[in-house]
């Protein structure tokens, strides 16, 4: 499957957009406009803490963050 992202919407500040990582689980992320930054991350396919997750699990939301980051 290949990865895809939605803008749902943006501020002056912020842009949140939904990305759909390669296992087909979807991503909610909210970055910053002018740092790149990333302030909020969820995804309910994936647990919360990095350390609980295999690494697998751990690509996917990085890759995830990094197509986000790119597409807005």
């Amino acid at each position: 499957m290949i990865m895809k992202a939605t803008i749902e919407g943006e501020d002056e500040n912020y842009v949140k957009i939904y990305v759909t990582d390669n296992l087909d689980s979807e991503h909610d992320l909210t970055i910053e406009k002018v740092s790149g930054d990333i302030p909020y991350h969820q995804c309910e396919a994936y647990v919360d803490k990095p350390q609980n997750r295999t690494p697998e699990e751990n690509e996917h939301n990085e890759q995830a963050r990094k197509f986000a980051q790119y597409y807005r």
